[in-house]
C-alpha cells in the first residue's frame, strides 16, 4: 500500500526508481534514465524551495541550518557510494537543477561528485571556516561566527585562481574601507583577536626567557592537512620547518609552536616536537597566538593564517607554501605565486580578505551580521569566560554553578544544570523562575552569562546570591 501510494503521489520519481532497480542497466545508462525523466517533472517543481545538498560537513555542523534559514539543506555522508548518490539524490538535483546547490567543506567529497558538478555545472561553493571563527575551536565543536564560501576552491588552494585570490587581484578599495581596515585591525591588536579564542592570556617572558637577541616563531601545523596539500609545493613536515628557521638564523632563539588541535589530542603527530628539541624551544602550552607572537621579529610558516596575523601586528613572514595572503609584495615567499600580480598595502590585504572575502553570522539567531559584530562577540565571551568567581570550565564546557540568581531586573531564579545542546553542543543553562508557575526555562549559557549596562554602570544579567550548598 504504501508503495502505491508514494507511486500515485510521485509517479515519475517512482517509475526512475523502479527502472533504476528493474533494468540490467549500465551505470552510465542509469544517469541518462535518471537526467531525461528528471526533464519531466523540473517546471513543476520551480516554485519548490531552493535546496542546498551538503557533503564534507561533520555532522555537528548542521548548526548551519540557522544560517541558511532560507534554503531546504539536505545533508549528504561523504562516504556515499556513487549507486547510492545517483539512486538517491542526483534525481533530486537534476530536476531542479536551477534551484540546487551543493556545499563542500573544503575538498571532503568524493571524486564522482565533482565529476557530477563539472558535468551539469551544478552551482557550487566550497566551504571553510573564517579567519576570524570563534572563541573555541572547532575541534571542541564550538559554533563558527564566520564561514569562506568560494565558487572555485577553498582559499588554501594555490593551484587555482579562486574566488579570493581574483578579489585580491581586482578589487579597488576606496578610503572608507582602507580606513575601515586600519581601525579594524588596532582593535583585532588591541583585543588580542585570532582565529580562535580560547585560551587564557599568558606572561610569554616567563615562558620565552629574556630576549637577548634575535626571535624566531616556527608555527606548526596539521602535517596532512588539506591546506598543506593543496597550498605547499614542498611536502614539509613540521621539524623541517624547524631545522629551515634554525639553519638560516643561527644566532637566534627558535620557539616552535605546536598546533592547537595537536597540542590538545585532536589530531596525531606526524613527526614528533622532541626530534627537535636541541635547537628550539617546544611550547608545550595552549598559548593564545596574540601572546606567542610578543617579542616575536620573525614567524615561520607553511600555509598557517597565522602568517598573517603575524603581519598585521608589525612581524616579518616567511611563507614555505603560498597561503593567500603570500605573493602580494608583504612576506617573505618561497613559493611563486605568478598570478598574483599586485603589490597591495596591508589594509588592503586584510579588508579584501577579512572584509568582503567571508560571511560573518550571530551564532544565536543565525543572521548576517558584519565583522566588527563578531569581534565584539568574541570580546564578550572571552570576558564570560574568564569570570574566576562565575563560572567553572569542565572539558571545555563554561559551567554556571547551581543555586540561587537575582536577574539584573529583580526576579529570582534557581539555576538547575548547565547542559549541552544534542546536534550542536552549545552550552545551555536551565533553570527554574522562582515566583508565578515556576516554569522552567533554558538559555544559551553565553546569555546567561553576559553583563548588560544599566544607568552607565556595567553589570552582571544573573547574579549570584545563594550557592547550592549555603
Amino acid at each position: 500500500m504504501k508503495k502505491i501510494k508514494k507511486f500515485i503521489k510521485y509517479p515519475i520519481q517512482s517509475t526512475n526508481d523502479i527502472l533504476m532497480k528493474r533494468l540490467p542497466l549500465s551505470e552510465r545508462n542509469k544517469e541518462v534514465l535518471t537526467d531525461e525523466l528528471s526533464k519531466l517533472v523540473s517546471n513543476s517543481k520551480s516554485n519548490s524551495l531552493p535546496t542546498i545538498y551538503i557533503i564534507g560537513f561533520s555532522t555537528w555542523k548542521k548548526i548551519i541550518r540557522k544560517y541558511f534559514k532560507e534554503y531546504n539543506l539536505v545533508f549528504i555522508d561523504k562516504s556515499i557510494s556513487k549507486e547510492q548518490f545517483n539512486r538517491r539524490y542526483r534525481w533530486q538535483i537534476m530536476v531542479n537543477i536551477d534551484r540546487s546547490q551543493i556545499f563542500i567543506w573544503g575538498y571532503k567529497a568524493p571524486d564522482f561528485i565533482f565529476d557530477f558538478i563539472q558535468k551539469n555545472d551544478i552551482k557550487t561553493y566550497f566551504v571553510e571556516d573564517g579567519f576570524i571563527r570563534s572563541v573555541g575551536l572547532g575541534a571542541t565543536k564550538e559554533p563558527p561566527l564566520s564561514l569562506c564560501l568560494d565558487s572555485v576552491g577553498p582559499d588554501f588552494d594555490a593551484g587555482k585562481p579562486t574566488d579570493l585570490e581574483n578579489l585580491l587581484n581586482s578589487y579597488e578599495c576606496n578610503d572608507d574601507l582602507l580606513l575601515r581596515a586600519k581601525d579594524l585591525i588596532d582593535t583585532i591588536k588591541s583585543h588580542r583577536i585570532s582565529k580562535y579564542n580560547h585560551s587564557k592570556k599568558v606572561d610569554v617572558q616567563g615562558i620565552y626567557g629574556e630576549k637577548k637577541g634575535k626571535r624566531i616563531l616556527v608555527i606548526g601545523q596539521v602535517e596532512d592537512d588539506a591546506s598543506i596539500k593543496h597550498g605547499c609545493i614542498s611536502k614539509l613536515t613540521n621539524n623541517e620547518l624547524v631545522k629551515i628557521a634554525a639553519a638560516e638564523n643561527p644566532d637566534a632563539q627558535i620557539i616552535y609552536k605546536v598546533h592547537p588541535d595537536v597540542l590538545n589530542g585532536h589530531r596525531d603527530y606526524l613527526s614528533s616536537p622532541l626530534l627537535v628539541r636541541d635547537i628550539c624551544q617546544v611550547l608545550e602550552l595552549d598559548i593564545p597566538l596574540a601572546d606567542a607572537l610578543e617579542t616575536i621579529d620573525h614567524v615561520y610558516t607553511m600555509t598557517s593564517l597565522s602568517g598573517f596575523e603575524a603581519l598585521i601586528r608589525g612581524i616579518k613572514v616567511t611563507t614555505i607554501g603560498a597561503p593567500f595572503y603570500s605573493g602580494w609584495g608583504l612576506t617573505d615567499d618561497r613559493q611563486p605565486t605568478v598570478r598574483r600580480k599586485k603589490k597591495l598595502s596591508l589594509e588592503a590585504l586584510f579588508a579584501i580578505s577579512y572584509i568582503i572575502y567571508p560571511s560573518y553570522f550571530d551564532a544565536y539567531t543565525g543572521a548576517i551580521i558584519e565583522i566588527e559584530d563578531v569581534i565584539a562577540e568574541i570580546v564578550r565571551l572571552k570576558k564570560v569566560k574568564n569570570i574566576e568567581n562565575y563560572g567553572v570550565l569542565l572539558k571545555d564546557v563554561f559551567v554556571i554553578p547551581q543555586g540561587i540568581y537575582r536577574h539584573y531586573k529583580g526576579s529570582l531564579y534557581q539555576v538547575l544544570h548547565t547542559a549541552q545542546h544534542s546536534e550542536t553542543e552549545e552550552a545551555l543553562v536551565v533553570y527554574r523562575c522562582l515566583y508565578g508557575e515556576y516554569g522552567v526555562w533554558v538559555r544559551p549559557l553565553a546569555m546567561f552569562a553576559e553583563t548588560v549596562i544599566v544607568d552607565g554602570k556595567e553589570i552582571p544579567r544573573f547574579e549570584m546570591i545563594k550557592a547550592l550548598a549555603d
